[in-house]
């Protein structure tokens, strides 16, 4: 039995223990510090109605809240015995109260995380997930070395960033700490800096290249040593749709269960979403569903990604030559059996929202990105190898800072669904994936006991040998791989045009990665030549091009091309 039982069935808060050692990564959501003798009264969540006043609130009942809503919802959270929180559940002004319950990353220790020092990367490396996802082929990502950045604002709700880091571009201003691991939004954990390194790595000379490089990422820090909770959570979230006017997506490598306060998160995330801002969060690593009960809207469902006015991300796995084997514990530098499949602990969807703002094959859950062994940035301007759907998530947020940067940001929430929409009909579905849909084998879950691999389906929802203990499920929902498409590509518009005596001109959209040859002619019959005025990189700004020997009876044109 010991032989089958690779990882040990036991959590220290969520530290996982692999083989009898502690893995390098250790999870947000480790165990609490011990506290004095005298326990304050729990914290509570105060959801309000819409136009109370939360200052009065507070002075009138004597509260002395941690944090104050006022942005993506109206509400408080605060220290409150019991007796104060009955007393004020009857004010008219209020909703609801609920718990203050733990929010948690959702990273897992598919192996001990491998911390690579960036003096070991002597180039620039494209990662496994990057490569997987076609990037380096398409023409607004044609890495080059160039340091060439996208004008797109994304927020990371996370354990912060580290904000010096040599191959992001964090945005110091807008960064930021609601918990307590430091008072800018640097990481004090690694975790955040991970994931701000798939969705916008620089494309410069050093480590690795993310998604959408240059992306200026807003750290919004909600977790820390000690706090990593939804009232801290929110406050990010809160923060966030205070500056929806700049951010235009949001990442939440983050999990928390509903609880009793259900309504009070989803009014949140909703706001948010309402604003224009696409929020973007990984499945989580528990290997079910994440609606738990199948009933959306009950205290079991998965949030924020059970939410429907979020993109869910769940996991697969990229790489074609490194896999874990179990049985030994150790990453193996080979053929991985394993690869384009949907790992052992990704979370998946059995049942479609209802209402559903978007359509995906995968139900409640959007897209699958990679999240197997994913090289990325870590602390100490160093970087490392982590799996989760942590990961996985940041993939998917990168490819919409991308549509973004190519077709403008939402302003509204049916902005967002569009934006959430076209990435789903863009990515690829699994029956495209190698090997063309057939059974391959891969882990069976860490607590069955059984043998390293077991034949099963891609599909994440159905295991073909029902031995794990997770069962057998058996239904179509199979999310597609999140990829970049030319069909969200905009052609180019022309948005003004003016003659006067200096000639004619007009100005046109243009899209990153893209080469523009504004061009004539002076007749459309069949031998017709259109020539050149000039050509432009596209860059996501308007470009005006002019025509000084203007005629009567001339034609134009734009002629768009990849960029070399």
């Amino acid at each position: 039995m010991a032989a089958y039982n690779s990882w040990v069935p036991a959590r220290i808060g969520t530290v996982y223990v692999i083989s009898g050692a502690v893995a390098l990564f250790l999870a947000v959501s480790i165990t609490r510090a011990s506290v004095a003798a005298t326990n304050p009264p729990p914290t509570k969540i105060v959801h309000l109605r819409p136009g109370a006043d939360p200052d009065g609130l507070v002075h009138e009942f004597g509260l002395t809240p941690k944090f104050i809503y006022r942005y993506a919802v109206n509400g408080l959270a605060a220290p409150m015995d019991s007796a104060a929180a009955e007393r004020l559940s009857h004010d008219a002004r209020v909703l609801s109260i609920g718990d203050n319950g733990e929010v948690r990353s959702d990273c897992v220790g598919v192996g001990p995380a491998l911390i690579v020092p960036a003096s070991a990367i002597v180039t620039q490396q494209i990662p496994a997930g990057i490569m997987r996802m076609g990037l380096p082929n398409f023409p607004m990502t044609r890495y080059n070395g160039q340091d060439h950045r996208f004008n797109v604002d994304v927020a990371v709700l996370d354990s912060g960033i580290q904000l010096d880091h040599p191959d992001l571009n964090v945005y110091l201003p807008g960064s930021t700490s609601f918990a307590d691991g430091s008072t800018n939004g640097s990481d004090w954990h690694g975790h955040g800096t991970h994931v701000s390194g798939i969705i916008g790595a620089l494309d410069n000379d050093i480590g690795v290249v993310g998604v959408a490089p240059g992306v200026r990422l807003w750290s919004v820090e909600v977790v820390g040593p000690t706090v990593n909770d939804q009232a801290t959570l929110l406050a990010g979230v809160d923060y966030i749709a205070q500056h929806a006017d700049r951010i235009s997506v949001v990442n939440v490598s983050l999990t928390t269960y509903a609880g009793n306060i259900y309504d009070t998160i989803h009014a949140a995330f909703s706001n948010l979403v309402s604003r224009g801002v696409v929020v973007v969060a990984a499945a989580g690593n528990n290997a079910g569903d994440i609606c738990g009960d199948t009933i959306w809207g009950n205290s079991d469902d998965v949030l924020p990604a059970g939410l429907p006015e979020v993109m869910a991300v769940s996991a697969m796995d990229p790489n074609t030559d490194w896999f874990w084997d179990c049985t030994n514990s150790v990453w193996v530098n080979a053929n991985n059996p394993a690869f384009d499949q949907i790992p052992f602990f990704s979370n998946y969807s059995e049942t479609r929202h209802n209402p559903e703002f978007v359509h995906s094959q995968g139900g409640g859950i959007d897209v699958a990105a990679p999240g197997v062994f994913v090289l990325s940035t870590w602390n100490g301007t160093n970087y490392a190898k982590l799996s989760g759907t942590s990961m996985a998530s940041p993939h998917a947020a990168g490819l919409v800072a991308l549509y973004i940067a190519a077709n403008g940001r939402a302003t509204n929430a049916a902005g967002v669904y569009k934006i959430r929409q076209a990435i789903v009909d863009g990515s690829q579905p699994q029956l495209q994936w190698f090997p063309g849909g057939q059974p391959a084998y891969y882990y069976v879950d860490s607590y069955s006991g059984y043998d390293t691999f077991v034949l099963s389906t891609r599909d994440p929802d159905v295991y073909a040998s029902c031995a794990g203990s997770f069962g057998c499920i058996t239904n179509d929902l199979a999310e597609p791989l999140a990829v970049p498409s030319e069909s969200w590509v905009p052609a180019p518009t022309i948005v003004s045009q003016s003659l006067s005596s200096n000639g004619f001109a007009f100005s046109f959209t243009t899209v990153p990665g893209y080469v523009y040859t504004p061009q004539f002619t002076d007749t459309l019959g069949a031998s017709h030549q259109w020539t050149d005025l000039g050509s432009t990189n596209g860059t996501g700004d308007l470009v005006t091009a002019s025509d000084s020997a203007v005629s009567s009876g001339r034609y134009y044109r734009i002629r768009r091309q990849p960029r070399p």
